[in-house]
């Protein structure tokens, strides 16, 4: 730790070093950039896809250590979903979605069912293997595709701006650099389109609840498959949300679309562009991002059930971000 640095975060790990090995200290394995709180290098950790890799073979089973509890939240997330696009004109059932870090494909099976066309990317082969086994075993899912891939492979592949709905759901804190991550998922989004996030927060209570007693004390979680200094906050999603901006080229064909689907549409509605404003100034827009709500999810283990509650954001939380624009 360099003389004169020390944060919250640092402060925490001295003081937690002694409490649990869950906290690992950032050294080779990353390094965080301090005035935003992000780690600096590429998204994937390949100490992170390691882990998946083995614990692969348990994703499609309620009772496992390793993915157990995400088939309990996965109704809860769905529904958030679902009543998140409610006030889209387009139906969600004709909505292109991305499913990234999709694991074994609990959540893109359950969004195959309601959405026009899934895609589940992740950077854990075996995860893909597994997500495509059990693909196979429901005949009617054919509007599902697994890719062993990640996000930022797909920009490369000229795939920005592809997808109505991007999700990427408890995998921001196994990633390397969090800002860019995001960065990375917005662009990939539709402009009108939205992007959903879901992780734990950096508090004391999530250390407490994510790694103490669910990972030591009561054994529902595989120790060491979180690190409580990668968790991230509200306040950093947000900060990497605001600070998006990217041009985008506007073809003629979707101006004249979104004038037509949206006759008198505000700022605020699912088309970037307003319908009043003249074809000339709309060929070049700003695209940014918007955070619409930020919402805890919150277990009752005597139940084993997940809830939604606005403004409880001390442990897990799930984020609808709307990628919005306006004329350059």
């Amino acid at each position: 730790m360099r003389k004169g640095v020390f944060t919250r975060n640092s402060a925490f790990y001295l003081r937690s070093k002694l409490w649990t090995p869950a906290i690992i200290k950032c050294g080779n394995r990353c390094s965080f950039n301090i005035k935003r709180g992000f780690a600096t290098k590429s998204s994937v950790v390949e100490e992170e896809v390691r882990k998946f890799d083995k614990l692969s073979k348990e994703w499609w089973d309620p009772q496992s250590k390793g993915s157990g509890p995400l088939h309990s939240m996965n109704p809860v997330r769905v529904r958030y979903i679902q009543d998140r696009m409610m006030h889209y004109e387009k139906s969600i059932s004709q909505m292109k979605m991305l499913d990234v870090g999709c694991g074994g494909g609990l959540l893109s099976e359950a969004l195959g069912r309601i959405a026009k066309d899934v895609t589940g990317v992740d950077a854990a082969k075996n995860n893909i293997e597994i997500a495509k086994s059990h693909l196979s075993l429901d005949p009617s899912l054919t509007n599902i595709n697994y890719r062993h891939t990640t996000a930022e492979a797909l920009l490369e592949e000229g795939l920005a701006h592809s997808f109505d709905v991007v999700c990427a759901l408890e995998v921001i804190e196994h990633v390397n650099d969090p800002r860019d991550f995001i960065h990375s998922c917005l662009q990939l989004v539709k402009p009108g389109g939205s992007l959903f996030i879901s992780t734990m927060n950096r508090t004391m209570p999530s250390f407490a609840v994510a790694i103490v007693a669910a990972e030591y004390v009561m054994g529902k979680i595989e120790p060491g498959t979180h690190h409580w200094d990668k968790f991230v906050t509200p306040d950093e999603i947000s900060a990497a949300v605001n600070e998006w901006r990217m041009p985008y080229e506007v073809p003629s064909t979707k101006i004249e679309n979104n004038i037509e689907s949206n006759p008198g549409n505000s700022p605020d509605s699912a088309s970037p562009l307003n319908s009043h404003t003249d074809r000339s100034t709309q060929d070049r827009v700003e695209l940014t991002g918007k955070v619409e709500d930020f919402s805890g999810l919150i277990y009752n283990p005597a139940l084993d059930e997940w809830y939604i509650c606005p403004n409880v954001l001390a442990i897990n939380y799930i984020s609808h971000i709307k990628v919005t624009g306006k004329p350059l």
